[in-house]
């Protein structure tokens, strides 16, 4: 087996009683069957284990690699998961679980809570009413969901000089609630994640994600140090506290789209923020949207008179947010088949052609004593001499334009070897039969009829 790190790095925490093994198996075969090929498994579980780990031999997956390792369970339960991601040795970690989790916008009339302690009181019944909910395992409040980022905010570094004028330090800024990274299960990688404490009447505190804290504490410790923030006081209510002592630091999550780069992002406790428009995220252990009429109902207990909208899980979202590129690639494979099918023809037509106008020369051959193979591999070579000349042209324009589809790639760059060695050697393949039948016909033509033929 290999020893190049994999692709993807999936983390399974508390194998051993979380999940079957042919659950997991299906899910790896569907996974396969996407997008990714050479991937790895990290199953991590609390003690020794009590069952083997899973057959490699019901998947054809050569590449596919399972490693196990046991971590002594935290209170918040997720020690699991984060040594896993911790370990894990691929270019792309999945750490966002959009499995099971419900969207559900709120907006809260100004006119009913215009000021912070309503707003908190709203949130918090609400996240609290959910929470014990049966089937659901966690819920939280947040301003965007984790591939959504519309608010982008200055700050400063207290200790640091100012920007020179016209300049500003700026990220996506996510007033979020303590349970929010427990919901979408993106780990907390240093120090510690917010907790009910952090409220207004409480000092400021901030998470940052790992793009944030390369680009702005690139060579010294982040965590303890303060950001100056300073958003529009007509919407953050909570005008006392300005300054934000960071105490952690969040795995990225790709806000802008699964193909986009990570960007530097900061987090504040939402009770430090309150906002009257925010997005509930309910992660379930089934279906979220049997919740619905449940979590309706529990907002209509806390006020008879609000509406919520945007409903959608985030698996939707996954995909609506892909739509558009997933539409892209399908067109284009779908013309490329059409190509190759058009090239197929071409070929086939091509050397039929050239077989009837050499009927004569190789009639003559066969007579004066050339064997069957010997006229076959004649005119497969002439053949197939043309077919790796357009290959190699057509290998070169590709490779000069594939920067011009870099948007609808995931997971796989524009100059991937194993792409291009593939395509060029499926075309071969094609082109290899389409050149056979001719090739075939020309070796079965009888000599006293070629001789005749005009």
């Amino acid at each position: 087996m290999s020893t190049a790190p994999p692709r993807f790095s999936i983390v399974v925490p508390h194998y051993d009683g979380s999940i079957s093994d042919g659950a997991m198996l299906r899910g790896l075969n569907s996974l396969a069957a996407q997008t990714l090929r050479d991937f790895e498994v990290l199953l991590l579980h609390d003690g020794p284990l009590t069952r083997p780990l899973p057959d490699l031999a019901k998947l054809n997956l050569p590449g596919l690699r399972f490693s196990a390792g046991a971590q002594r369970q935290n209170d918040w339960g997720h020690s699991l998961r984060d040594a896993g991601i911790r370990a894990a040795t691929g270019d792309y970690v999945v750490h966002f679980n959009p499995d099971n989790v419900l969207s559900v916008n709120v907006t809260l009339p100004q006119s009913k809570y215009g000021d912070q302690q309503k707003i908190n009181s709203f949130y918090n019944q609400l996240v609290e009413r959910l929470s014990g909910l049966p089937g659901v395992e966690a819920a939280a409040i947040a301003y965007d969901h984790p591939l959504q980022a519309n608010w982008i905010d200055s700050f400063q570094i207290e200790g640091r000089a100012a920007p020179a004028p016209g300049e500003s330090l700026s990220a996506n800024f996510a007033p979020v609630s303590p349970d929010y990274f427990r919901t979408v299960t993106t780990p907390i990688l240093k120090g510690r994640q917010f907790t009910s404490q952090d409220d207004e009447n409480h000092p400021g505190v901030v998470i940052v994600n790992e793009t944030f804290l390369s680009r702005y504490f690139p060579d010294e410790p982040a965590i303890g140090q303060r950001l100056r923030l300073s958003p529009p006081a007509m919407i953050w209510q909570n005008q006392r506290l300005t300054s934000f002592e960071i105490i952690g630091i969040a795995r990225d999550v790709k806000s802008g789209g699964l193909n986009a780069k990570a960007e530097p992002a900061y987090y504040v406790p939402a009770a430090q923020s309150p906002l009257t428009d925010m997005t509930i995220l309910v992660r379930t252990k089934n279906n979220p949207e049997a919740i619905v009429p449940t979590l309706r109902n529990a907002v209509l207990a806390i006020d008879p008179n609000q509406p919520i909208t945007n409903i959608n899980t985030m698996n939707k979202i996954v995909a609506d947010s892909i739509a558009q590129p997933r539409l892209s690639m399908t067109l284009m494979g779908l013309f490329g088949v059409l190509a190759l099918i058009l090239a197929a023809v071409g070929i086939y037509g091509l050397l039929s052609y050239a077989v009837a106008q050499r009927t004569q020369e190789l009639g003559i051959r066969i007579a004066l004593g050339a064997q069957v193979g010997d006229v076959l591999r004649l005119v497969l070579k002439q053949g197939m001499i043309l077919v790796l000349i357009g290959e190699a042209i057509g290998l070169a324009g590709a490779f000069a334009l594939t920067r011009l589809i870099r948007g609808l790639l995931f997971g796989v760059t524009t100059t991937d070897f194993t792409t291009f060695a593939g395509v060029a050697a499926m075309l071969a393949a094609v082109a290899l039969v389409a050149t056979f039948v001719p090739a075939r016909r020309a070796a079965k033509v009888d000599p006293l009829v070629a001789l005749r033929y005009e």
